[in-house]
C-alpha cells in the first residue's frame, strides 16, 4: 500500500494479501494462505533491513519492513441478538428480554454493546435495565421517563475478555418502582473482537 507524506512506500502483490484494514492508525495485513496476521511498527526498535517486498514465506515473528506478527483480527467474531417488539411487566422481577450466546473456543478482548428504547405507563415508574454475563452483573440502569409519552433510548459499551469458556450475555428489565407499567423495545446486544 502506497503511503504519502515521510511513510515508508510498501508494495504487494494481490497474492499475498487477503485483505488490509486501518486499525488505530496502524496498518494490518493478512497474508494467504495461511491467513497470519502482521501490524506495520513504525515506532518498532527492531531493526529495519529495508526490504519493503512482503512475501508470505516470511513467517517468523518479524517480517522484513518493520511488519510484526499479530493476534489481532478487529471486529471478528462479531455477533448480534435482537428483540424488537415491545415488552412490558408490571412486575418487580426482572425478565430477560435478549440473550446473546458466545460459542466456545472464543478468545481475546471484545466490545459488548447494547442498547433499548424504554418507556412507562405512568410517570412515577421506574424500569431498571441490567446487563448480565451468565449471572454476574455487568451495568445496572434505573430511569424515569418525564411523561408517558416519551421513549428515552438506552444504551452503554463496555471491554469484556473471553477465555474459551460459551458464555451467554442478557439484557434484564423490571419495574423497580412506582405505578402501572414500564416497556422495553428495540433492545439489541453486539459483541466483535477488539484484539489479542
Amino acid at each position: 500500500m502506497p503511503h504519502d507524506g515521510n511513510i515508508d512506500r510498501t508494495v504487494f502483490s494481490l497474492e499475498e494479501l487477503r485483505n488490509i484494514v486501518l486499525y488505530q492508525d496502524q496498518e494490518v495485513v493478512q497474508f494467504l494462505p495461511a491467513g497470519d496476521i502482521y501490524v506495520f511498527n513504525a515506532i518498532s526498535s527492531r531493526a529495519e533491513d529495508g526490504n519493503f517486498n512482503i512475501k508470505p514465506a516470511d513467517v517468523n515473528h518479524l517480517v522484513p519492513g518493520r511488519w510484526e506478527k499479530t493476534d489481532l483480527r478487529f471486529g471478528a467474531n462479531y455477533q448480534r441478538a435482537d428483540s424488537m417488539a415491545v415488552s412490558s411487566t408490571t412486575s418487580a422481577t426482572a425478565s430477560t428480554k435478549v440473550q446473546l450466546n458466545v460459542p466456545q473456543g472464543r478468545r481475546g478482548t471484545y466490545r459488548l454493546a447494547w442498547e433499548a428504547k424504554i418507556s412507562v405507563s405512568n410517570v412515577t415508574a421506574n424500569i431498571e435495565i441490567t446487563l448480565l454475563d451468565g449471572t454476574t452483573v455487568l451495568q445496572t440502569w434505573t430511569m424515569e421517563a418525564p411523561d408517558v409519552s416519551v421513549h428515552l433510548a438506552a444504551g452503554d459499551s463496555l471491554e469484556v475478555l473471553l477465555d474459551s469458556a460459551p458464555r451467554f450475555f442478557r439484557i434484564q428489565f423490571r419495574k423497580a418502582s412506582g405505578a402501572g407499567s414500564v416497556s422495553i423495545e428495540n433492545a439489541v446486544l453486539e459483541l466483535w473482537r477488539k484484539g489479542a
